[in-house]
């Protein structure tokens, strides 16, 4: 997916001003957020959204149980899971239910929320992270500019698609760790 590029020089302008101070870790905050843009999305009040490139998770571990205490149909499911993701569809399922569940929020017909971001004080960039729930000093996000972000979460969970199918292509199973656990709390 080709990113606008007018909103991507934007928003690396805007991560330098998070980021671009001169300790080491600012800076290498600095080329990861670059690195890891997928969309950027410019909002009615002129604010950015950069939607993330998502990771390809390989290591995998299902609990089961609670209290140190399991039935058979809990241990089930968690193997079944453990199985399934050793194989494409279950590899691929995965990862998307968890680019799903990260997003969900935007979804769903609930409002969500934003706040600027910004570090250490300084004035906060142009850029805004999105949340479910309004504790102090976030603003709703409005209803027309949820669309554009679906329409964009849309080619970013395409393309991590894509990228999935050609990771399994490549490597298989062979890269992918998986296991079981009973949960003890």
């Amino acid at each position: 997916m080709k990113i606008n590029a007018t909103l991507l020089e934007q928003a690396k302008v805007e991560f330098g001003k998070i980021y671009g101070y001169a300790t080491a870790g600012d800076l290498t905050l600095l080329s990861w957020s670059i690195k890891t843009i997928g969309a950027v999305v410019e909002l009615s009040n002129n604010l950015l959204y950069v939607i993330s490139k998502p990771d390809i998770k390989t290591k995998f571990v299902f609990g089961y149980g609670s209290n140190g205490v399991a039935n058979e149909d809990e241990k089930r499911i968690a193997t079944a899971r453990l199985t399934a993701v050793t194989e494409r569809d279950g590899f691929i399922k995965e990862n998307l239910e968890r680019f799903d569940k990260d997003n969900l929020s935007l979804t769903i017909d609930k409002d969500v929320y934003y706040y600027r971001r910004g570090h250490y004080g300084k004035e906060p960039s142009r850029i805004v992270t999105i949340i479910e729930n309004c504790r102090n000093n976030c603003r709703i996000v409005p209803k027309e500019d949820i669309a554009s972000i679906r329409i964009e979460l849309a080619k970013v969970r395409k393309d991590f698609e894509k990228r999935l199918e050609t990771y399994w292509k490549k490597y298989g199973s062979s890269k992918v760790t998986a296991g079981t656990y009973m949960k003890n709390f």
